[in-house]
């Protein structure tokens, strides 16, 4: 039987390179936080947001959505391996893969924020807040696309978490 284990890896795998890229840009996001500049930190705070959603947006067009357009579901399911099995792998490796640059870019976000003076206070609970939403987002995507099996409903996932987005920022 094929394991929970070899499946995780062929995504982490496949994911390696757009995710690494992503990441690196996302660091770079928070480089510009740390400028002195009011402009590079709007710049910085706006580039994060879109590098992580683009993790998230990657990982499942990739992993899920693709697997299935492609019908490359079909040939993994002629494996010995489950149908549990294949949705817990879907499911760990990209929970996994996007909490490890979720993880690392949150981080830098609020080390950086809390070595500069001139950002107010209230600025890390608030990026706290904001990068939370979209770790959130990302987990209802990926909901959405393992129990939909379509990009229509996966499209209006992407669609619904930025305006959740949009809205969580209004609010505070």
């Amino acid at each position: 039987r094929m394991s929970i284990a070899r499946l995780i890896q062929k995504d982490w795998y496949f994911s390696r390179w757009p995710i690494t890229a992503y990441t690196v840009v996302g660091l770079g996001a928070v480089a510009l936080l740390a400028l002195p500049s009011e402009g590079a930190f709007y710049a910085g705070s706006t580039l994060l947001v879109t590098a992580l959603i683009s993790i998230g947006i990657h990982l499942v067009m990739a992993t899920v959505v693709h697997e299935r357009t492609e019908q490359t579901l079909a040939f993994v399911m002629s494996l010995p391996v489950t149908a549990r099995q294949y949705t817990a792998a879907k499911v760990g490796a990209n929970l996994a893969i996007f909490t490890v640059a979720w993880l690392i870019l949150t981080v830098a976000t609020v080390a950086v924020i809390a070595s500069r003076g001139a950002v107010p206070d209230g600025f890390i609970p608030f990026s706290l807040t904001v990068l939370g939403q979209i770790f959130a987002s990302y987990v209802l995507l990926l909901g959405v696309a393992i129990v939909s099996e379509s990009m229509n409903w996966t499209i209006g996932a992407i669609v619904g978490g930025g305006i959740g987005l949009l809205l969580t920022q209004a609010i505070i």
